[in-house]
């Protein structure tokens, strides 16, 4: 939601206008006088809600000939269709970053593209490092990078943008790297109060309310008042990461920060954590990482607290079919990668075989030679395995 502040100077008056965009970043524009101001404010307001957001603030230039569209238009146009999306800011952030480098320059002509160029753009990528400190760009971010490079030229195709698709299936499989992303970091019993207490006063709600619940950081953000009732959050399907609506019960733990939350923000804010002035929660990775070092908690992320709610459920016996809804996965091999935590999971997974065929006559000990009638009869006690070779055969 877009609002409009009055700023008071020494020589006049002026009304500032401020919103975020679809990518999350705070803009903001003046005026002079309040009526443009207000009308300004509808036209964003409006433009967000319908997905129409770029086209109000950069509006598209004529379209260019098929063969003269640059690789930048193209992300551009790309874009644009995606801003409903989920996943779209991140797709803005990747494609902006990717069409400075050096095999697909944003200058070149999407319709000049190669599989050849794709395959200079992978080697410089993963020779590149992912940050200012040299670390080396992980293959998992180098997948995700590909996927919407891949979804981009997928669109201009269908779209009759660009003559023939570079990614072409058997092709796009190849530039893909295997790794492995089994990383599973959780807060420990020990470590669970220790990061509560270093956690600032507006931090700490957002923390508690992700290790009691197991949302997303988009789901997070996105929870309003709405959502939570009777002792429930349900999540609609737009706002869920896999379209489907979901229910959570609200703990013990949780109740008394909701209590406390809705007394202290619900009628200034719809978002149920939101910042003092009412407006959704923005960038908080300097408080969180500010918390993980007062605690003396390292190698430990925001997305982590979702794996500490899904593991401790799974170590005090939660079955993992209830954790796989609690956390809203569609495939229960994401969730299994908890199964390791489960007290006794593979015993209790055989034990539960005790009772069959527990009725039937048959005993495990007539299977067994008998010894007793060997050794009265003078026959060694030591069974001789060739005695069963070619015993089928009559020799």
């Amino acid at each position: 939601m877009a609002y409009i502040k009055k700023i008071v100077g020494k020589n006049r008056i002026t009304f500032r206008v401020g919103w975020r965009d679809p990518t999350g970043k705070e803009r903001i524009q003046h005026f002079k006088k309040k009526t443009p101001a207000q009308e300004w404010k509808r036209k964003v307001e409006y433009a967000l809600d319908t997905g129409k957001y770029w086209e109000l603030i950069e509006p598209p230039a004529p379209a260019p000939a098929l063969a003269e569209l640059s690789l930048a238009a193209l992300a551009e146009e790309y874009l644009r269709t995606c801003t409903r999306e989920k996943g779209y800011a991140v797709k803005a952030l990747v494609l902006r970053a990717l069409l400075k480098t050096t095999a697909l320059n944003g200058a070149r002509t999407a319709a000049g593209i190669t599989y050849t160029d794709l395959v200079h753009f992978k080697t410089e990528r993963l020779n590149t490092p992912a940050t200012r400190s040299g670390k080396p760009r992980a293959l998992a971010t180098w997948n995700n990078e590909l996927a919407v490079i891949s979804s981009m030229f997928k669109y201009a195709k269908k779209a009759k943008l660009i003559p023939a698709n570079p990614f072409k299936e058997e092709e796009a499989e190849s530039l893909k790297e295997k790794h492995n992303n089994a990383r599973l970091r959780f807060l420990t019993e020990e470590e669970v109060p220790l990061f509560l207490e270093a956690c600032s006063d507006h931090l700490r709600p957002l923390v508690e309310t992700a290790l009691f619940t197991g949302l997303r950081r988009g789901e997070l953000f996105g929870l309003t008042w709405d959502m939570v009732r009777h002792g429930k959050i349900r999540l609609p399907g737009w706002l869920t990461k896999n379209g489907e609506p979901r229910t959570i019960p609200i703990n013990e733990r949780l109740l008394p920060v909701f209590a406390a939350l809705r007394q202290r923000h619900q009628l200034k804010s719809k978002y149920v954590l939101c910042q003092e002035n009412g407006q959704k929660v923005g960038d908080i990775r300097t408080a969180f990482q500010g918390a993980c070092r007062r605690a003396g908690i390292d190698d430990f992320h925001f997305h982590d607290l979702r794996h500490t709610f899904a593991s401790h459920l799974v170590m005090k016996g939660v079955p993992l079919k209830v954790v796989q809804v609690l956390l809203g996965h569609k495939d229960i091999k994401t969730t299994m990668r908890y199964a390791h935590l489960a007290p006794g999971y593979l015993e209790a997974g055989v034990n539960c075989l005790n009772d069959l065929g527990a009725s039937s006559k048959i005993s495990a000990t007539k299977m067994l030679p008998n010894y007793s009638s060997q050794k009265e009869r003078g026959q060694s006690l030591r069974p001789n395995p060739l005695n069963f070779i070619g015993a089928e055969a009559g020799t």
